[in-house]
């Protein structure tokens, strides 16, 4: 499977189970729909090429989302039982297993941030000092 076909059937999978984790709960489920919506649409439409770096918004909406999603209730007869603390269960298990795979990512990020320089700027600068092109007034 290539790479782009294995990040499709993933991101799927992932969408369909936080859709599936939160479908007893309607606002929750809207305001987490409307909201990747929202994002995906901003970050493809106006910054096609540079769209990673607005991913982490769809993060946050997740997290807010589990936060928010127990205090939904889902219908009345609801509002009469208790809500048993294990129904998002899953979900919260799920949510912490993502919370350590981006650290473990940003753990790697991090390290390749630190051994890979950011731009040539110090290269740059090292060879206009060489061919003495650099002024002393800046």
């Amino acid at each position: 499977m290539e790479q782009g076909a294995a990040t499709i059937v993933l991101g799927s999978g992932l969408v369909m189970a936080i859709a599936w984790s939160i479908r007893r709960r309607p606002a929750a489920l809207w305001m987490w729909t409307a909201g990747t919506i929202l994002v995906l649409s901003f970050t493809h439409l106006l910054f096609p090429n540079l769209s990673l770096r607005h991913k982490g918004h769809l993060f946050i909406l997740l997290v807010a989302t589990m936060w928010l999603a127990p205090s939904f209730l889902s219908s009345q007869h609801e509002a009469k039982q208790s809500d048993p603390a294990s129904r998002l269960s899953l979900a919260k298990s799920a949510l912490g297993a993502l919370l350590v795979i981006h650290l473990i990512a940003s753990l790697v990020a991090v390290s390749v941030d630190l051994s890979t320089p950011f731009s040539a700027s110090a290269e740059a600068a090292r060879l206009l000092r060489q061919r003495g092109l650099m002024s002393a007034s800046g």
